[in-house]
């Protein structure tokens, strides 16, 4: 074509390079086809394995929520004063949450023998005035008292708690009574 003339040699030619290119052309269609429906069947797989984690979550907080309906119920129950015994002992620890520990102490009074190894059950996060509180509800006299508490030779602080006063497990507290002349 270079002298302007058109040839059969340079139309086959021509020819030639467009089957090859239109060969090329009909290849990466294929290819790209391939391509194409290897990643439509991972998308549905994807999609099935989505339903399938999806059915499965569902279920669990269906599962989550019965308990938590069924949990509400019983603290409502709990608390309706209908439903509670008649008398129950407040030596008695209800429940326990990580990081307490239940455990028995024991009293005695100093310089009389009114209080003899007065065992009481008590939490170590339990502030030490409620142990005092119950002493003194089984023993009321000594409401009448001016007292202080002593484990191991150490004085107890009331506001703080058992494993703050460093209270043992079977510990002994010496109730002292001061005496006001």
């Amino acid at each position: 074509m270079a002298d302007g003339k058109i040839t059969y040699e340079n139309l086959n030619q021509e020819v030639k390079k467009l089957r090859e290119e239109n060969n090329n052309l009909r290849e990466e269609n294929i290819r790209l086809k391939k391509e194409n429906t290897a990643k439509t069947e991972e998308l549905i797989k994807i999609k099935g394995d989505n339903e399938s984690i999806k059915k499965k979550y569902e279920t669990e907080i269906d599962e989550l929520n019965k308990r938590i309906t069924t949990f509400s119920t019983q603290i409502v129950d709990m608390n309706d004063p209908k439903l509670l015994p008649i008398k129950q002992s407040s030596n008695v620890v209800t429940s326990l949450f990580p990081g307490e520990t239940a455990f028995s102490v024991l009293f005695m009074t100093m310089g009389n023998q009114d209080i003899q190894n007065y065992a009481m059950t008590c939490k170590n996060t339990d502030l030490f005035v409620t142990l005092e509180e119950k002493l003194y509800n089984d023993y009321p006299k000594y409401k009448n008292y001016d007292t202080f508490f002593q484990v191991n030779t150490r004085r107890i602080k009331r506001f703080k708690t058992i494993e703050e006063n460093n209270i043992k497990c079977n510990d002994i507290i010496s109730i002292f009574i001061i005496d006001e002349n």
